[in-house]
Formats: structure tokens, sequence, C-alpha cells
């Protein structure tokens, strides 16, 4: 190895490597050896820069002396010539001139000899330069390959690790998965009990309602507007051809007719329909014929039956209810917060029920609700509702489509026939609703004509 600079670098390397693995001992040895090759490279220097100098003193001196033997030379020669005749002279400057040649050539001899010492030494720095470019070369070398096998140490454990956790997260990912899957099928198990249970809540509710047919063998004139939310509703409709009592078929003339809205929609509020239902049906059997007292016993029925004194269950109904005399031509009304709505010759009134729901929060009652009665003089249209249509949201704002808006369209219909009042309650509802709002609640709507005999 004639690189000098390597050498030491390479000594510097070992005993830095063997002091980063701990070996004290071995890189002492290397770094001694290291710094007595850089003292000895640096004595060579010195030697060789002094060398140098040397020589150009020496060469200086010779050319200064070489000018002063010209110089003398010349002093002689002149003195010659005055002298020496002529002869002499020329002889004498024969001699001197060759003498000068003489200097001259030792005086270039010695300048040839600087000059090969000035390149020689120009060489073995630029050598030296070239040496330790060399040397940088080979270190940014060596620290590169180092440096670069050292990512691609650290990048292959990233990409290990990397692809483990994957592995391990595709595998978490497949439980999880089959997990999900598992519980989604149980889900949609669950849900297709549950569907067919609420389809056959609706039949059961479908079989205790009566057949909107039968309301119109009662009025001849009459709609249902009946619209559940969900596949079963908590608002529902009730009447009933009134007989004297218990076990009697005797008819009074009497048709009590209601249409409820329960608390909440959906199952809960069709099992609570369901209780309404036949409470009504009982009470009227029992001979209670006055719309006030059969709210009464409705209200006292419902808390019996739900217990709320004993529980903190408020479930209740609101509602309105007519008894219609075909014999004297009346309509007796009593509502439970909701109103009752007529239309006699293009004139609209609405009478309000009493403030109070059936079951909920009240007390058992000792008196009756309210009673309103109406003389049917002419014919007049009679609508019973629950707050469905009136609270639905829709139109261009997004707003309630409100009561006001509903008691002016009943009292635009009016003079339609019962199956275009129908279809205009349905399309209106549509239309409002359009296709941006859900239906928010259940829709009941009961329309029927009584003319005066």
């Amino acid at each position: 190895m004639n690189n000098p600079r390597l050498i030491l670098n390479s000594l510097k390397l070992l005993a830095q490597n063997y002091d980063n693995m701990g070996n004290t001992a071995k890189a002492s040895e290397f770094s001694g050896m290291a710094s007595a090759y850089e003292q000895q490279l640096q004595t060579q220097q010195l030697k060789n820069e002094y060398e140098t100098k040397v020589v150009q003193s020496q060469a200086e001196a010779e050319r200064e002396r070489m000018q002063r033997t010209q110089q003398e030379l010349l002093m002689s020669l002149r003195e010659l010539k005055a002298k020496a005749t002529q002869d002499s002279l020329n002889y004498a400057l024969m001699r001197k001139q060759d003498s000068l040649r003489k200097a001259e050539e030792e005086a270039q001899r010695k300048q040839t000899e600087i000059d090969l010492l000035t390149t020689d030494r120009m060489l073995k720095e630029a050598q030296l330069r070239e040496q330790q470019a060399q040397s940088r070369v080979q270190r940014l070398i060596i620290f590169s390959g180092g440096f670069i096998v050292l990512i691609l140490l650290v990048s292959s454990i990233a990409i290990y690790k990397n692809y483990n956790d994957k592995k391990k997260a595709n595998e978490l990912l497949n439980l999880q998965n089959i997990e999900i899957q598992k519980q989604r099928d149980q889900i949609q198990k669950q849900n297709e009990n549950i569907s067919k249970s609420i389809n056959y809540a609706q039949g059961i509710q479908k079989a205790l309602l009566p057949p909107q047919t039968s309301l119109q063998q009662l009025f001849p004139e009459s709609f249902i507007f009946f619209r559940p939310r969900d596949v079963v509703s908590g608002d529902y409709y009730w009447f009933k051809e009134l007989t004297k009592g218990f076990d009697s078929k005797e008819k009074t003339g009497k048709i009590a007719v209601s249409a409820i809205d329960c608390t909440g929609h959906g199952v809960p509020g069709a099992f609570l329909s369901m209780i309404g239902y036949n409470l009504l049906d009982d009470i009227v059997f029992r001979g209670i014929h006055k719309p006030g007292a059969i709210l009464k016993e409705l209200n006292n029925g419902i808390r019996r039956t739900l217990r709320q004194d004993e529980t903190d269950n408020r479930d209740g109904m609101d509602m309105a209810l007519c008894v219609v005399d075909t014999n004297t031509n009346t309509v007796e009304f009593s509502g439970a917060k909701n109103p009752l709505v007529y239309v006699v010759n293009n004139e609209v009134t609405r009478i309000r029920g009493d403030k109070e729901s059936i079951g909920g929060g009240m007390d058992y009652r000792d008196d009756d609700f309210n009673t309103h009665v109406i003389k049917v003089e002419s014919p007049t249209w009679f609508y019973m509702f629950s707050d469905g249509f009136i609270d639905q949201f829709g139109g261009p704002d997004g707003r309630k489509f409100m009561i006001r808006n509903f008691i002016d369209l009943l009292g635009s219909i009016a003079i339609l026939p019962p199956e275009q009042q129908r279809e205009i309650l349905k399309n209106t509802l549509k239309e409002w609703i359009g296709t941006k709002y859900p239906q928010v609640d259940d829709i009941l709507v009961l329309g029927f004509k009584i003319e005066p005999s």
C-alpha cells in the first residue's frame, strides 16, 4: 500500500471501531500506531520542505557568487586589456570567456537542479493532495456505504415489523368481520322475528278495528283517512251502534263514533289502542252512553289497567267522541284535548275539547268530561282527527301544517263526496311532505255527514 494518508486513515478507523466495540487495548494500540505514523509523515514533510529551502538557499548563494565572479572577471578583463599586449589580452580574454562560459554552464546546471527539485516538490505536493482527496472520497464511500447499509437494515426491520403488524391487523380484522357478520346475521334474524311479530300485531289490530265499510253502513256519506307511521298504529278509530245495555240487543237509535290518538306510535301505541278499544266496548256495553261519562270511565279504566297509581307509567290518549242521536237529529260531543270540527252551509265551526287527556298524569275523575250538544237542522259534515296531519313537517320552509290550515282544508272539501275528500287529504299530505321529510306521527282523519230526517 503506497498511500501514506490512506494507511493513516485506516489505522484511525480501526482504532475507532475497536473503541466502539469496547476493545480499549486494541483501540489504544492502533491509536498509538496512527499517532506514530502521522508523526512520521509530518517529520518527512518537514524534512522535504527543509531540503527544498536549503537547495533554494544554496542556489541563491551560488547565483550571487556567480554574479560577483562575473563582475570580478569583467573588471580583471578590463585591467588585462589595459596592461597587456594585444596577444596577451586576447589570450586572457579567451581564458576569461572560457571561465565565463563554464560559470554560466554551472549556473545553468544549478538552476536546472533547482527547477527539478521544485518540480519534484510540486509533484509530491500534488500527489499528497490527490492522496488526501482519494482518502476523503474513500472515507465518504465507506461512511456512505455504512449509512446506506444502516438505512437498509432499519428499513428492512421497519418493513418486516409493518408486515407483521398488517398481518396481525388483517387477522384481527378478519375475526372482527366474522364477528360482525355473525352479529349482522343475528340482528337480521331478530329483525325478521320483530317484523313477523309486528306484522302479526298488524293483523290483530286490523281484526280488532272494524272495516271502514262498516262506518258507511251507519253513515252512508263517510270516510276514514288512516295512515300509520309504522306498520301498526297508535291512532285508532272506534264506532258502535248503542243498545240499551248488557245483554240487550234493542237499539237506541244512537251511534257512538270516535277518533283516538294514543301516546307514541308503532307497537307501544298499538298496545294502548287495543286496551282503549276494549275499554270503550265495555263502557257502552254497561249502558253508559253520554260522551262525557264515557270519557270519564275510559280515563279511570286506563289508570286502573296500567296501574298508574302504583307505577311511573304516564301513557294515555287524546280523543274526540261523538254520540249521534238519529231520533232527535242531535250530536253530543266530548273531547279530551282534541276538538270537533263541523261544516254546515259552508260555515266552519270548531268545538275545543277539555284540556285534560285520558290517563297519563290525570287523577281519577268523579265528574264527567264536558258535553256539547249540536242540533242538526241542515246537512252537516263532522270531522274528528289526531294531531298527526297538523304536526307534519313539510312545505317549502319545513314547517308544521298547523291546525288553522287544516281546518281551512276541511272547510274547502266539505262540499265534495267522501271519496274525493279522502283523496284530497291524501294528495295534500303527499305534496306537503314531498321527498325531503319523513312522516313524523300516525295520521287519522274521520269524517261523516248527517242529513236531518
